[in-house]
C-alpha cells in the first residue's frame, strides 16, 4: 500500500520547495497555514482551530508540517525516509536532525531523542515533523480545550500517550533563517 502525505507550511512562495514536493510520488498536495501571529514560529503559534483546518484539508495518511516561515530545502528522498520510518515503526510523530543556514553559514543542528514522559513545551523537534493524519483527527475527537498558541504541544502530549514519537538520527533537511 502506498501512503500519501499532505504538506502544510505558512509560506508557499518557495518555488524550489514546491517543485521538490511536486516531484515526490508520495506527496498528495501542498497547503498554506494561516498563522495567528506572523513571524512567530508556528510550533508556538498553532491554534486548535488551525489544527482542525489541517485535519479537514489533509486527505493523505500523513501530514508533513513545516512550522517556520523561512525557506526550506528537503534532502534527497528525505520525505520517503520519514514516511518509511513512520510506517515501519508505526509511529504517529517522526522528526529528524537538520541544518540551518544562518548569515551564509551552514550549521548542523541535531535534535534530541524524545524522552518518554517529557512534558517540556520547549523540546526541539525541529520545524519539520511528519504526523499520522488519523492521530490528529483522534486527538481532535477528544475535544481538546481551544488554545490559540499551543495546539501542536497538546497534540504532541496526546501522541506521546497513545503512540510513539520517533527520531531519525539523520540530517534530512535545511532551513534558512530569515531576518525580521
Amino acid at each position: 500500500m502506498t501512503h500519501k502525505i499532505d504538506f502544510f507550511t505558512p509560506c508557499t512562495d518557495d518555488t524550489a520547495l514546491l517543485d521538490t514536493l511536486a516531484a515526490s510520488p508520495v506527496v498528495n498536495g501542498t497547503h498554506t497555514i494561516e498563522a495567528n501571529m506572523p513571524f512567530i514560529p508556528l510550533e508556538r503559534n498553532l491554534s486548535t482551530t488551525t489544527l482542525q483546518s489541517i485535519a479537514n484539508k489533509s486527505t493523505g495518511d500523513y501530514t508533513l508540517l513545516y512550522t517556520h516561515a523561512g525557506r526550506l530545502t528537503i534532502g534527497y528522498r528525505a520525505i520517503e525516509r520519514m514516511l518509511r520510518t513512520a510506517t515501519e515503526s508505526k509511529a504517529d510523530w517522526v522528526y529528524s536532525h537538520r541544518y540551518i543556514v544562518k548569515q551564509g553559514n551552514t550549521i548542523a543542528v541535531p535534535t534530541n531523542e524524545y524522552q518518554e514522559g517529557s512534558i517540556r513545551d520547549d523540546f526541539d523537534f525541529g520545524p519539520l515533523v511528519l504526523i499520522r493524519t488519523e492521530a490528529i483527527r483522534q486527538f481532535l475527537a477528544t475535544e481538546p480545550k481551544e488554545v490559540q498558541h499551543a495546539a501542536l504541544y497538546q497534540l504532541r502530549l496526546y501522541i506521546s500517550r497513545t503512540s510513539q514519537l520517533v527520531h531519525i538520527n539523520e540530517y534530512l533537511y535545511t532551513e534558512y533563517e530569515h531576518d525580521i
